[in-house]
């Protein structure tokens, strides 16, 4: 450290302060920005990122330099690095750029502006650097400040283009693609991951920036909770519903370190995906029969199903009385008959592996023991229609053809 630089807190910084020092982890990161200066004509660079040294201090920092310089800097640091910053100028935080495209977080009422020439900016490896990484895993906003997934579409496009806070569990991470910009048609990377909670299974996300795009990449299916903060929301006629967006106020908190995450965490690890998994859970959690006093007709189930909000999960149960007038176990047996990890009861889909990252089987990576039930579709028909595509697994199955499901090998 410099003779007469001294560290200081974000959260003690003042337009008055000189010769000081900021330690801190950098938790969001902007993509860079050119521009044509007016005064020489030089091209010239911009980048922000946002530091943070507690878990209520937070301070947006502001780089300007040449492209080259702007560029080579930007690609140094990343999100999770811990770094120092002094030769600063200390600005208020509304100055010379609009407040609503930066985090909006606990934030200092100051802004650090650092100039390529006249800064210093390094990585930072003491010995309270991982006490200082671990304010990673702290979100920024309080951590239960946050809309369930069946409340954003429930709202729909009421919604759209305001900012919100989501605690989602990753369920697919999809390919980087390339589109065109509106503004100059260039190319640019986006990516989209599909997310869930406790209130609804599948929820689109579509990151921009290049750094989260990366980060995505280590996102585990089932296993990586994320907090948002701040994703604007918008409404897709291609999907016909509400989506979320990452924007340059977007903050990212991975495995939040809260009771929140957590439960979503061993809900996401445990709930079923794939539709027979998802019927099979189903049939699992059910009351027993003799515990339900619902009584419908098809009818009445038709409309009950075609009533509900097509993008929430309700799940009713119901007593049919009804006649099979279809059971085709003539037809052919890979429609039939569907396969299990005889460890974990996984549902195996045109795979000799478990996909179940919690299996023994599957974290071994060797091939799966399987197990044969009965996977047999039926219509039920009562005096007022037909239930077509209904499935009937085992062992209920079982009981019905008073047999077993027995494989001949070939």
């Amino acid at each position: 450290m410099s003779t007469g630089v001294r560290k200081l807190a974000i959260g003690a910084l003042s337009p008055d302060v000189n010769n000081s020092l900021v330690i801190g982890v950098i938790i969001a990161k902007q993509g860079l920005r050119t521009f044509i200066s007016k005064k020489d004509g030089e091209e010239r660079g911009v980048w922000n990122f946002t530091l943070r040294d507690s878990p209520v201090d937070t301070i947006n920092v502001t780089f300007w330099g040449s492209a080259e310089g702007a560029s080579r800097t930007s690609e140094i640091f990343n999100i999770g690095d811990v770094g120092t910053v002094s030769e600063f100028r200390i600005l208020s935080e509304i100055y010379g750029y609009l407040a609503i495209n930066r985090p909006s977080l606990q934030l200092s009422p100051f802004q650090l502006q650092l100039q390529e020439n006249s800064c210093s900016i390094a990585m930072y490896d003491g010995e309270d650097a991982n006490g200082i990484r671990r304010l990673m895993s702290i979100p920024t906003k309080p951590p239960g400040d946050f809309l369930r997934l069946s409340d954003v579409l429930s709202y729909g496009q009421a919604l759209k283009g305001d900012f919100v806070n989501l605690l989602v569990a990753v369920r697919n991470v999809g390919y980087v693609r390339a589109v065109k910009s509106r503004k100059d048609s260039r190319d640019i990377s986006c990516r989209d991951i599909l997310v869930m909670d406790q209130s609804h299974l599948e929820f689109q996300i579509t990151l921009w920036t290049n750094e989260v795009i990366k980060r995505a990449s280590y996102w585990r299916p089932q296993r990586t909770v994320i907090f948002f903060a701040d994703v604007r929301l918008e409404y897709s006629e291609f999907r016909q519903s509400v989506v979320a967006v990452i924007t340059s106020r977007t903050v990212i908190t991975e495995n939040p370190s809260t009771i929140e995450a957590q439960s979503l965490r061993e809900y996401a690890e445990n709930v079923p995906l794939q539709p027979i998994a998802v019927l099979d859970h189903l049939s699992q959690s059910v009351s027993e029969p003799f515990a339900i006093n619902t009584l419908m007709t098809t009818a009445q189930i038709t409309e009950k199903a075609w009533s509900s909000n097509d993008n929430s999960d309700n799940r009713f149960t119901a007593l049919l009385y009804a006649v099979i007038t279809s059971l085709d176990i003539d037809g052919c047996a890979e429609n039939s008959i569907s396969y299990k990890c005889s460890v974990c009861s996984q549902f195996l889909e045109g795979s000799d592996k478990c996909l179940n990252a919690g299996c023994l089987i599957s974290t071994k990576g060797q091939f799966t023991l399987s197990t044969p039930i009965y996977d047999l579709k039926v219509n039920l028909t009562d005096h007022r229609g037909t239930l077509f595509n209904c499935r009937i697994l085992s062992p209920v199955a079982d009981e019905i053809l008073n047999c077993p499901v027995f494989i001949v090998p070939l």
